[in-house]
């Protein structure tokens, strides 16, 4: 029995958290991560199938600063995710996915920025790109700018395809 201090609902749900928060963590729930830091929950979230193994490393791609990691399946990378800076003021993540054949299937980009205006504060600003390929063709192509849908301008796969080829082709040579 709880005793009568504990007995109303929002000290019994400040129990619950303070009991979860432990397996919050350790699932890689509200996990912080620092750079250079790697918690368990991030070592045992990153932890890949048998026959397969991970790499990660940092790379340079024009003003971008990127910190990689890299899921290798039978020699082949099956996928690459990305933590990015560029310019002083944006950052973002970046996912993407090979099939068997090393062939890009997918690509997950969410960036950060700040926007500088002449004549008001600056503002974040988000953007949300989701590619699917087939082969050359681009089966599906979703863009959200600050929640509103936006259109996936050819340049913009353009540069994701040939970031991709770059950084996978860095990533496969010793």
């Amino acid at each position: 029995m709880l005793p009568y201090r504990l007995r109303t609902p929002a000290l019994r749900r400040l129990r619950a958290v303070a009991f979860a928060w432990p397996a919050l963590v350790a699932c890689g729930c509200g996990d912080v991560e620092r750079a250079g830091e790697r918690s368990a929950a991030t070592v045992a979230r990153d932890a890949t199938p048998a026959g397969s193994t991970a790499r990660q490393g940092t790379w340079q791609d024009g003003d971008e600063t990127i910190e990689w990691s890299a899921s290798t399946q039978k020699g082949k990378i099956a996928s690459i995710t990305e933590r990015y800076t560029f310019g002083t003021d944006g950052r973002g993540k970046r996912t993407l996915r090979f099939d068997g054949n090393a062939a890009l299937v997918q690509i997950d980009e969410a960036s950060t920025q700040l926007l500088q205006y002449p004549d008001r504060t600056p503002a974040p600003s988000t953007m949300q790109i989701t590619l699917q390929f087939n082969g050359d063709s681009v089966t599906s192509r979703r863009k959200l700018v600050d929640g509103a849908t936006g259109t996936v301008r050819a340049y913009e796969i353009d540069r994701l395809r040939r970031h991709a080829r770059s950084i996978a082709e860095y990533i496969r040579t010793p």
